[in-house]
């Protein structure tokens, strides 16, 4: 598993993918290590809009199901996070620090172990 995914290919490779799904509007990942000192890949996703009437809500069985058509196992991230949109720093890049775990966000999936 990547020990850097917002800055590596492994990452990108990951969200470039989580775009392509048409109920994504923006996706990042990271990777994170807990206290345990084990690794897993938290992607944070942004819903495309839905109608007034019907909040956007992602599927976790559907998006992992999507990139397993695409991508090696340990590509899969181990949670999917559905936020309101993708913290930014004053120089206009992702902020990084601002992703925290599970709290941050509203849980929409478990551990892919």
């Amino acid at each position: 598993m990547c020990t850097s995914c917002e800055k590596s290919k492994t990452g990108k490779e990951i969200e470039s993918r989580l775009l392509k799904y048409d109920k994504v509007k923006e996706a990042v990942v990271i990777s994170k290590t807990n206290e345990k000192g084990d690794s897993h890949l938290y992607a944070y996703l942004v819903p495309t809009p839905g109608s007034p009437d019907t909040p956007p809500e992602l599927a976790v069985s559907q998006l992992r199901e999507y990139l397993s058509k695409q991508l090696p196992d340990y590509m899969i991230p181990s949670f999917f996070l559905q936020i309101n949109k993708i913290p930014m720093t004053a120089n206009g890049k992702i902020d990084h620090k601002a992703l925290k775990g599970p709290p941050s966000g509203v849980l929409v999936g478990q551990p892919n172990i």
